[in-house]
């Protein structure tokens, strides 16, 4: 799927999360295509796709091409990633991780740019799943786009790979994440960022706030479980009471349960 190979699936509890905007807040290819020049072009051709307008393979190498960012646009991408980070997002790898529940990221954007940031967040970078960009193709620009991930389809098959589905759950907010739903357990929709049309028909749980931190009630009970005591049971209570205030809700608790067996 990337340069690294997937790992044989395994029987444990995983959650991938999408990268731009949901663990942060923004799009990485509309930053870069801002500062090329081209913003408002590009912008429009990421929300037609997130919205499910138009699959994502048709506009992703239109993209790169308009963009063609250079390796340190792509350096200067991943530190604009952490400066963006979405609330509670370095807490909340932090405190499923110790809860036992692995953390992946499942993207379509650019290696170069999320795996640093994946790693700033805990994220074992063998857990990474995004696009590379060959430069030395005679045209990395297509080679990118004719990559999986590049596909509204990609996560759904990537995620097929990672775990069996009774034990996934992914976090997102577009239409590649939604067409996922069949390869998870539970498909947690965030629109603290954008709340596109496709993940909130699709989700199993939806969060209103811009904090990601109701995953962690989501995934780990009601109850803060082995997090009671511990560092990461802060992230867990706040969690819990933006889901009593309302702010975050799960909508099929029969999946959930799926996930949690």
């Amino acid at each position: 799927m990337t340069d690294r190979a997937v790992p044989a699936p395994h029987a444990g509890r995983v959650v991938g999360f999408d990268c731009d905007s949901t663990l942060s807040a923004i799009e990485g290819i509309d930053w870069l295509a801002e500062r090329a020049g081209c913003g408002r072009e590009v912008a429009a051709l990421t929300r037609r796709a997130m919205e499910g307008k138009v699959p994502l393979e048709s506009v992703y190498g239109a993209r790169l091409a308009a963009v063609q960012p250079a390796p340190a646009d792509l350096a200067e991408l991943a530190e604009a990633y952490a400066d963006h980070m979405v609330e509670d997002a370095r807490d909340v790898v932090a405190a499923l991780t110790a809860a036992g529940i692995e953390p992946w990221v499942v993207s379509g954007g650019l290696l170069a740019a999320v795996l640093p940031f994946a790693a700033w967040l805990g994220i074992d970078p063998g857990r990474v799943l995004a696009v590379p960009i060959r430069w030395a193709d005679a045209d990395p620009w297509s080679a990118a786009a004719a990559h999986p991930l590049a596909a509204t389809s990609g996560k759904r098959d990537a995620i097929a790979r990672i775990a069996p589905g009774a034990h996934v759950a992914l976090v997102g907010d577009g239409a590649s994440d939604a067409a996922a739903r069949d390869a998870v357990a539970l498909l947690i929709g965030f629109g603290g960022v954008v709340g596109h049309a496709p993940m909130r028909a699709a989700a199993d749980a939806w969060i209103d706030a811009p904090s990601l931190a109701p995953v962690v009630p989501f995934l780990v009970g009601l109850r803060p479980g082995p997090l009671a005591g511990t560092i990461h049971e802060p992230v867990w209570a706040k969690g819990a009471a933006l889901i009593e205030a309302g702010e975050a809700r799960l909508r099929r608790p029969a999946r959930l349960a799926t996930f949690a067996a």
